[in-house]
């Protein structure tokens, strides 16, 4: 706790000029609550829904880390921005300012001692374009190769999510404040929701995704 205490009062400093300059504090999400399993597990249980969805049960991944973020941990932050500045392209690159210490801590905290290149990634858990903060608070450390119930859910998934939700949004079919909400609490179901089933999880997947 007092290391987070510490690294959230670093990445303040690192960010406060900026979020000063433009009139933005982020704000914590008041996420939904969900159970997390924590026992390490190598395999996935669940149930599928009569829509096929799959609804685990077990939310660690084959090395022991979970796959959802912690509530506690990592609740999600956002920034007071609209539409205005969220739909507009490059909008991202001028609020991600995440350092190599804010990562490692990340790390730190979700238990990860070590990886190699691919299996993990520091994700916003509610990403940057979608008006996320650039907060402890906003990341957490996501696998990449997830076998859900045969089905993958890794980061390449939720990158896929991302990208819906924020097409929905800028169209406006969707209200920002949900969308944040729904990738925040429980990403694996809001894919289920917003797209449908996950892809299947292949035979074999190379380590090609960087951190």
């Amino acid at each position: 706790m007092v290391n987070r205490l510490i690294g959230c009062a670093i990445a303040l400093l690192s960010l406060g000029a900026g979020l000063l300059v433009h009139g933005r504090q982020p704000t914590t999400i008041a996420i939904q609550t969900r159970q997390t399993a924590t026992i390490p597990t190598t395999a996935i249980d669940g149930n599928f829904d009569t829509q096929g969805i799959f609804h685990p049960v077990i939310t660690k991944d084959r090395l022991g880390y979970p796959y959802l973020s912690d509530a506690k941990l990592s609740p999600g932050e956002v920034l007071p921005v609209g539409l205005d500045q969220i739909c507009i392209h490059g909008y991202s690159k001028t609020v991600r300012h995440t350092t190599g210490e804010m990562k490692h801590q990340v790390y730190e905290e979700y238990g990860v001692q070590s990886h190699q290149r691919g299996e993990m990634e520091v994700d916003h858990l509610v990403n940057l374009s979608l008006g996320g903060a650039d907060t402890l608070a906003n990341l957490w450390a996501q696998p990449a190769d997830v076998n859900l119930g045969g089905y993958s859910a890794g980061f390449k998934e939720k990158d896929a999510l991302e990208l819906v939700l924020l097409r929905k949004v800028c169209d406006r079919s969707l209200d920002l404040q949900t969308a944040q909400r729904a990738i925040a609490t429980d990403w694996i179901r809001a894919y289920g929701k917003y797209i449908g089933n996950l892809p299947e999880y292949p035979t074999h997947r190379g380590s090609s995704w960087a951190d």
